[in-house]
């Protein structure tokens, strides 16, 4: 990365908005935390929609710095525009759903993804 014409892409990140449907089996507490309606069918977050980093570059940049960055803008955009929870699905994995939780993102559901949140 000396060479100044060089542009490098150590990681990404894109954010939308997503409407989740609940299923049969989130709780009205949880769906209290998420929405403040016990009785919600729906709600709507920032999704996380994808996230990754370079192989060529792991050196620069870690996961952590990547959603901690994500987050950072995620908070950004709460500021202006408001928001409950971020969102985030992934596969099944335990490694995936751990690493998430430890950024504060907890199982909200298993849909075709496990969906995962974290309060804003």
């Amino acid at each position: 990365m000396a060479n100044d014409d060089v542009i490098a892409i150590l990681g990404y990140f894109t954010i939308t908005m997503k409407s989740i449907t609940f299923n049969d089996a989130v709780s009205k507490s949880l769906r209290k935390k998420v929405t403040s309606n016990k009785n919600a069918d729906q709600a709507i977050g920032y999704l996380i929609g994808q996230l990754g980093k370079s192989d060529d570059y792991t050196e620069y940049i870690s996961g952590q710095e990547l959603v901690k960055n994500c987050i950072e803008l995620i908070y950004e955009l709460f500021d202006k525009l408001g928001g409950r929870f971020v969102l985030i699905e992934c596969e099944n994995h335990p490694s995936f759903i751990g690493f998430y939780e430890r950024f504060d993102f907890k199982v909200i559901q298993e849909d075709v993804y496990v969906q995962l949140y974290r309060a804003l």
